[in-house]
């Protein structure tokens, strides 16, 4: 099975592209990963497509803590001037979470903390009296 579940931070602002073919939004972008017993960092790029990426590069800069969902794909090609093949491995997306958002966006693309919305009362109104099945 090849399944890859990656948590980090963005390196840098993310710029959605179009495919030539077919103008197929997509985002190529790498993620910091840090080592869980070492004192390192890995950088895994990844790329994702349509939807989802047009979402990522609204919401997401660079630092922006991610978790990244897919898979393994590997491509190689030879290379003249090395004279050898170059291998080269990428994260296929098929999926993202946000990861400890501070930040919530509005209808109106505004930004509001979280501090600022009214949870109580917010939660109040969905467990009132009313509001239940039974």
């Amino acid at each position: 099975m090849n399944k890859v579940i990656l948590t980090g931070n963005l390196t840098k602002d993310l710029e959605l592209r179009f495919s030539k073919d077919k103008g197929t939004p997509y985002i190529n972008g790498v993620l910091a990963v840090n080592e869980f017993k070492k004192d390192s960092t890995n950088f895994i790029p990844f790329v994702i497509f349509n939807k989802k990426a047009e979402v990522l590069s609204t919401y997401a800069k660079k630092g922006t803590q991610l978790a990244i969902f897919g898979k393994l794909e590997v491509t190689s090609y030879f290379s003249e001037e090395k004279d050898n093949m170059i291998y080269k491995t990428t994260v296929l997306a098929d999926n993202f979470e946000f990861i400890n958002s501070s930040r919530k966006k509005t209808n109106d693309n505004k930004s509001l903390n979280n501090e600022d919305l009214d949870t109580d009362n917010l939660l109040e109104e969905l467990v009132s009296d009313t509001n239940l099945p039974f």
